[in-house]
């Protein structure tokens, strides 16, 4: 199980998540990253996304999903509904 707190306020937004990974209801790491920052273009004042996780740690090759987020993002630049419709592809 996940948790990910968000609270937006006038002042700004934060995002926290755990780091607990658990498989079959057993501790299997406590020290794995769940979100991440994203700078959107134009790097001068374009989005920016804080994104946390649930579900899956690892995918099929063992690689943490978080690596599996970076890289799908990463490479070329792109604006940020682009960005999302790329990982999501």
């Amino acid at each position: 199980m996940t948790l990910i707190i968000a609270l937006i306020r006038p002042e700004g937004i934060w995002l926290s998540s755990d780091n607990r990974v658990t498989r079959s209801g057993h501790l299997e790491d406590d020290d794995t990253p769940k979100q991440m920052y994203i700078i959107c273009l134009p790097w001068d004042g374009g989005p920016r996304v804080l994104l946390a996780f649930t579900g899956l740690a690892e995918i099929y090759d063992g690689a943490s999903m978080l690596e599996w987020i970076r890289e799908t993002t990463r490479g070329e630049t792109r604006p940020a509904m682009e960005m999302f419709n790329h990982a999501r592809d």
